[in-house]
């Protein structure tokens, strides 16, 4: 399974990230999140663009409390994409340590495939951003994430940590 650990916007080291970081994280803020390589019966996978923050990323969010990662996987798919999804595989997790925050956020990343195309369900938030759900195929996506213009604290790391996920993405189906 793929780690990744990213320190102020550096991959310090992949495929066995545990050995890589010995901060001590105690007075940090601990988030978890999920985002899904979300494919389609073309191929094609989905991002999820930001409007208000012009901002590409992989469809996915928060964990809530008592909720399991592939639960919440199912979730946001669902609110941000109006998909149900299926072959749901876990491909790996990153943790990001971002220091100016005092925050430790781990994302466990999973692909799976749109089962059924239903309606969007986005939250209040996500509807104000005006938050849209598009479809590229594989090269493409990882040529948006490459590009895309990082302008905030927050998009370096999500940024990073997109491409490096992609970079390391071999298709389970």
């Amino acid at each position: 399974m793929l780690k990744i650990d990213i320190h102020e916007n550096q991959v310090l080291y992949s495929q066995n990230a545990s050995q890589a970081v010995n901060s001590d994280f105690y007075n940090y803020r601990i988030i978890e999140k999920v985002r899904n390589i979300l494919r389609n019966g073309s191929g094609e996978i989905c991002l999820i663009f930001d409007l208000k923050e012009e901002f590409y990323t992989f469809p996915g969010g928060h964990i809530e409390k008592d909720e399991l990662p592939i639960e919440a996987l199912k979730r946001e798919t669902h609110e941000e994409v109006g998909a149900l999804i299926n072959n749901i595989e876990a491909i790996g997790l990153c943790r990001e340590i971002r220091a100016k925050e005092s925050i430790l956020q781990i994302t466990y990343y999973y692909e799976s495939l749109l089962w059924k195309q239903e309606e969007r369900h986005l939250t209040f938030e996500e509807a104000e951003r005006g938050t849209q759900a598009v479809w590229f195929p594989l090269k493409k996506c990882a040529d948006i994430l490459i590009n895309q213009k990082k302008s905030f604290y927050h998009q370096k790391f999500s940024g990073y940590r997109d491409i490096e996920v992609l970079r390391n993405y071999n298709p389970k189906f």
